[in-house]
């Protein structure tokens, strides 16, 4: 993710993980859904969506280490009203890549 924001003159990054994908927090290493499916539950929210409709979802947001990147990132889980499961985006620092 870093050489691709590095290529695209350093601009910011986001792509989705997997579910299974293990992250580490407080020195405990776990997959993203259990981390916050159990330790940071989502806030109702109502986004605003082109054509000025409002959909209703759940997020919830942290600052943790990707085990496969090697490093910290904003990771955002996203679901959907009528959804069972987080969708889980990841966004490179653009801080980090100056």
């Amino acid at each position: 993710m870093d050489e691709a924001s590095l290529i695209f003159d350093i601009t910011q990054v986001i792509r989705q993980l997997r579910e299974n994908q293990t992250i580490e927090y407080k020195d405990k290493k776990r997959n993203l859904k259990d981390y916050f499916n159990t330790a940071n539950k989502g806030v109702e929210v109502a986004l605003g969506v082109r054509g000025g409709k409002e959909i209703k979802a759940t997020v919830s947001s942290a600052r943790l280490k990707v085990l496969a990147q090697g490093k910290k990132r904003l990771v955002v889980a996203l679901k959907y009203e009528g959804e069972s499961d987080y969708r889980y985006l990841v966004a490179t620092d653009r801080r980090s890549a100056l």
